[in-house]
């Protein structure tokens, strides 16, 4: 019963989503999917091991793909102290000077020369032999001439697993330009299946009966050590050594960098000194987001010592932002001081102690939030580590909203600040309320811009409502609604249009409330709402 409830509800849902809407959607997933297959079958084919294929292959959502892609060329970054990560760049230029020149009828990444060149890299020294012809053999090959297909040697000095002078050899068989990697050497002789021609010195000495006795038509020969020795191998050139050589030349390489630190996906807290953390996200452009990050401390949960015959606390704040593969991104560390002279000690512990920075992330990405903090006079100290979800904010044809930052103080920033001053967000400064909890009877400010909001071709200008709503667990308390370009609307460019707004609680009840933005665009015929959470308290609740 349930299966089918939910099945008509998704068709009735599917009959009110626009056809366009669907097929950009569909379109969008579509793209999102080639890009992950050809990732996996194409860019990393050779070098991804089985372990880390199936991970991949198990993850659902693009933003997981995404993460483990990171992790991915993180784990093979010989250095990853530096913005560069060599191995991917060399793996894709290695990739490049494949398909230039090893393609035959399909690309050249695809072939084997250009396999081990992808995995190996650029041999030492090659022999080449393009046309084939007359080939004089060395003894261990049998002596003599022959006539050969076109062939050429790989040498490298040393290949992991398979140890120094490694000599690896391609042959063109079938005359079509496609080198493939040979088991044997006699798969480049052309007469090999000639009875009669290009006989070894063995066979002309007798001592061999004939070609049916040569290691490619009777494999069982390299393991009588007698036969080897008399005609110059050695225990690399046995069919076995050469087949083990193909497989370890091929294999994904290893991984060089395996130590990265443990990834913490829960939320871990340790509060022996109690804090707040809270974080906003505001766009930028279309690739970056600045993520302010507020840490708020209550003052009575300092401790104060004497200094000159001021009280004062110092708090010690640092924190990390760590990529999913444990890369740092964004380190912050700062004192904050609390001081109050004696007559002033009880009115500075009813106040809290705030600090916050911003942080530029790049957008759609995950990462993790580290802060620690550490009264200096009493060594208490707490830590707390979250996630961070930094969203996409170029979708230019969706109405998307920034966070809804509550505040009790928003005002204009002077001139000469700078963008990474405290609580510096445009050209404003606004004090995050973290803890989201206000006295009855001050004034609540909400900041919040919008984007994509369409302009008037005429007046440059926007065409909108805005409405605020208040509701509680009653419901809807408060409401005001401004009409056509109301007065909360501080700016508007064609990327964004900053709202701000103070809304007096004297009138309102302790309790939990919501506060919710909605902004209705009259010209692109769209709406969006964005809503936070608060509390009001009574004021003595504050000094208790």
């Amino acid at each position: 019963m349930l299966a089918r409830s939910l099945t008509a509800f998704l068709l009735v849902l599917a009959l009110f989503v626009p056809a366009t809407a669907q097929n950009d959607g569909q379109r969008r997933q579509e793209e999102s999917e080639d890009y992950f297959k050809e990732w996996l079958e194409t860019d990393v084919k050779y070098i991804i091991n089985d372990e880390e294929r199936d991970v991949f292959n198990n993850l659902t959502t693009p933003e997981e793909k995404e993460a483990f892609i990171e992790q991915f060329w993180f784990r093979r970054d010989p250095n990853p102290n530096t913005s560069a990560n060599e191995f991917k760049e060399e793996h894709y230029r290695r990739i490049a000077y494949a398909n230039e020149n090893f393609q035959s009828g399909k690309p050249g990444w695809m072939t084997d020369r250009g396999r081990v060149y992808i995995i190996q890299g650029e041999p030492n020294y090659i022999e080449r032999h393009p046309s084939g012809g007359s080939y004089q053999r060395p003894i261990k090959e049998g002596g003599t001439r022959t006539y050969t297909y076109p062939f050429e040697v790989w040498f490298y000095r040393h290949i992991d697993g398979i140890g120094g002078d490694v000599a690896l050899e391609f042959v063109d068989s079938s005359m079509s330009g496609e080198y493939r990697l040979a088991l044997r050497p006699e798969e480049k002789d052309m007469l090999l299946h000639i009875s009669g021609t290009a006989p070894t010195i063995w066979e002309l000495l007798k001592i061999d009966s004939g070609r049916i006795d040569r290691p490619y038509f009777k494999p069982g020969l390299e393991r009588n050590a007698a036969w080897l020795g008399k005609r110059g191998y050695t225990a690399r050139d046995t069919p076995f050594a050469r087949y083990s050589q193909f497989a370890i030349a091929t294999k994904a390489p290893d991984i060089k960098f395996p130590d990265l630190r443990q990834i913490v996906s829960t939320n871990i807290t340790y509060h022996d000194l109690p804090f707040q953390v809270k974080s906003s996200y505001v766009r930028i452009n279309d690739n970056q987001v600045l993520v302010p990050v507020a840490v708020q401390l209550e003052n009575k949960d300092l401790t104060f010592d004497m200094v000159n015959g001021i009280h004062q606390a110092k708090v010690n704040i640092y924190g990390v932002i760590r990529s999913m593969v444990g890369r740092v991104v964004g380190e912050f560390e700062e004192t904050v001081v609390a001081e109050y002279p004696p007559n002033l000690l009880e009115r500075g512990l009813q106040i809290k102690s705030l600090y916050q920075k911003n942080n530029l992330l790049d957008a759609g990405k995950r990462y993790r939030l580290d802060v620690v903090v550490k009264d200096q006079n009493s060594n208490r100290a707490g830590v707390e580590q979250t996630g961070l979800i930094v969203p996409k904010f170029n979708k230019e044809q969706e109405l998307m909203a920034s966070s809804l930052i509550l505040s009790k103080v928003i005002e204009k920033a002077p001139a000469d600040a700078k963008p990474d001053d405290l609580f510096v967000i445009g050209d404003m400064k606004v004090w995050p309320n973290v803890g989201s909890t206000f006295l009855r009877g001050e004034e609540l400010g909400s900041y919040v811009q919008f984007y994509n909001v369409v302009q008037d071709q005429t007046t440059q200008l926007p065409d909108v409502s805005v409405t605020y709503t208040l509701r509680n667990g009653k419901g809807e308390v408060v409401r005001q609604l401004e009409e056509r370009n109301g007065d909360s609307i501080q700016y508007f460019s064609p990327y964004r249009m900053v709202l701000i707004r103070h809304i007096d609680l004297e009138e309102l009840p302790e309790g939990r409330y919501q506060l919710s933005v909605e902004v209705e665009d009259h010209i692109g015929q769209r709406s969006l709402e964005e809503s936070e959470r608060f509390e009001i308290i009574a004021p003595a609740e504050a000094t208790q």
